[in-house]
């Protein structure tokens, strides 16, 4: 019976010593892939930091081209104003030589009339 034992006794311990190398390397294994992930954080975190500035520097490019298009669109319709002054001060222009050539030619009748 106690050599029954002793055998016994030793297949425990042999399991029990299995068991704790089973153990041992599965902390081994899960260790490595808490080292795993946590550097897969850090990196999917600094992607994320990268990602975040680069959609910063795009917002500002955008908020810049639409006020840069805000400027161009006012100086369109300034300079559209300014042309419809400049056609506006061009038919004055024309009307104010049309009535001096207009006058020119009345007082040259006159004075051809004065001479008859």
């Amino acid at each position: 019976i106690e050599e029954s034992q002793r055998s016994q006794k030793s297949k425990y311990e042999q399991q029990i010593e299995t068991l704790k190398n089973q153990v041992d390397e599965l902390k081994e294994k899960l260790e490595h892939q808490k080292s795993s992930t946590t550097e897969a954080y850090h990196k999917l975190e600094i992607n994320c930091r990268v990602t975040q500035t680069q959609l910063e520097n795009k917002e500002k490019e955008y908020n810049n081209a639409i006020t840069e298009l805000k400027k161009l669109e006012q100086t369109k319709q300034n300079l559209e104003q300014d042309l419809a002054n400049n056609v506006k001060i061009i038919s004055s222009l024309q009307t104010s030589s049309e009535v001096e050539r207009s006058l020119r030619l009345k007082n040259a009748l006159s004075t051809i009339e004065g001479l008859k």
